[in-house]
């Protein structure tokens, strides 16, 4: 666990009240919780399966300062915990949580993991914010990076699609418990050819997107290979599949797994994929090697809901060497003072605790 979780940000104080603060209608939101007993407004609470109170509390901050969230459980150190909780998927005011408390191996265990929907007031239905215990999901285990949240007014609707692609995994606030059913791609919508020798269909998601609307879409995504649309609200167990643009250098040259260096997103729209890649060179001679050699990033667009209909639009492509920057400019002065614990600026890093954000939108 970072030490630096038990020290949340300055911004928001312990005990803020926001009931009259202006609240930014979206948020770049930490993934990682913070421990402490801090609460405002946004405070909600609920029993954990062995029935100890546990609350969580949001820090909203106008973009592009980053918000955070803090959990406290009654009865139960931050020691306690496996890990920090964390949001794995979000929709309009709508969080989904997985907490795990016991030792560092509960990790491994997900018998252990616990999931939890936060939902924020100033919804549709004007009701105060909530936490939410979902019953385990027990043999529809899944991983963090292949779970949904649709969020339907008072209702919502968790999803998780397995990696054979074979089923997908559902649980709702309407029927309170999992259910599974069976799903399938068309031969034809697969990359490649169904009738190539030892050909066999691969689908990793390694991020989703909740695209909504009527049907409740959403986007599985394998940023090696493709995207996988499933209507969730439909009964069609029919998956559309939209093959990755190509990569910007070869899957096979190395630190360049997509994994790594790729995001999603749907804009106006429009899905919009982002590369980003550290450029290597090599060297040779008496001390050969490799060097960094800059960077480049490059973007790609594709309508969603014509998804077989033509390619992935190129966007804008940038090399490091475009950028020219005066060379005797100490860019370091241009950064925003590093608060200390009393949050006052300091000068001081050498001994500063620092967690780097991951970061996700969510809508107030």
């Amino acid at each position: 666990m970072n030490a630096a979780s038990l020290h949340p940000p300055s911004h928001g104080g312990a005990g803020a009240d926001l009931a009259g603060a202006p609240i930014p209608s979206w948020a770049l939101l930490d993934l990682h919780a913070y421990f402490s007993d801090r609460r405002n407004s946004t405070t909600a609470a609920c029993l954990t399966r062995d029935n100890k109170e546990i609350q969580v509390t949001i820090f909203p901050a106008h973009p592009p300062r980053v918000s955070y969230f803090c959990v406290h459980c009654r009865g139960e150190e931050p020691s306690g915990f496996a890990r920090e909780p964390k949001i794995i998927a979000a929709d309009a005011n709508v969080l989904l949580l997985r907490i795990s408390i016991g030792s560092r191996n509960a990790m491994l265990c997900p018998s252990l993991h616990e999931y939890y929907v936060y939902k924020a007031s100033g919804g549709a239905d004007g009701a105060p914010p909530s936490l939410h215990l979902l019953p385990h999901p027990s043999l529809y285990f899944f991983y963090d990076e292949q779970a949904a949240l649709l969020s339907r007014v008072a209702e919502f609707t968790v999803v998780a699609l397995r990696d054979d692609v074979s089923a997908f995994h559902r649980g709702s606030s309407e029927r309170n418990v999992w259910t599974t059913k069976a799903v399938f791609v068309p031969p034809e919508r697969q990359q490649g050819s169904s009738g190539e020798e030892g050909f066999r269909f691969r689908h990793e998601t390694s991020d989703v997107v909740t695209i909504g609307g009527e049907p409740g879409t959403v986007a599985f995504v394998d940023m090696w290979r493709g995207i996988l649309l499933f209507d969730v609200l439909h009964g069609d167990p029919t998956l559309r599949y939209i093959r990755m643009p190509p990569q910007l250098i070869s899957p096979c040259t190395g630190y360049s797994s997509p994994v790594h260096t790729r995001d999603s997103a749907v804009v106006n729209g429009h899905f919009k994929v982002v590369e980003f890649l550290d450029k290597i060179m090599t060297v040779t001679g008496s001390h050969s090697g490799y060097i960094n050699d800059g960077w480049v990033a490059a973007t790609w667009s594709k309508e969603v809901f014509s998804p077989h209909e033509g390619s992935w639009c190129p966007g804008h492509k940038l090399e490091s060497r475009d950028i020219h920057v005066e060379r005797n400019l100490l860019l370091f002065e241009l950064l925003p003072k590093v608060p200390d614990d009393e949050g006052k600026p300091s000068d001081d890093v050498g001994e500063t605790l620092y967690r780097p954000p991951d970061t996700q939108l969510a809508r107030w």
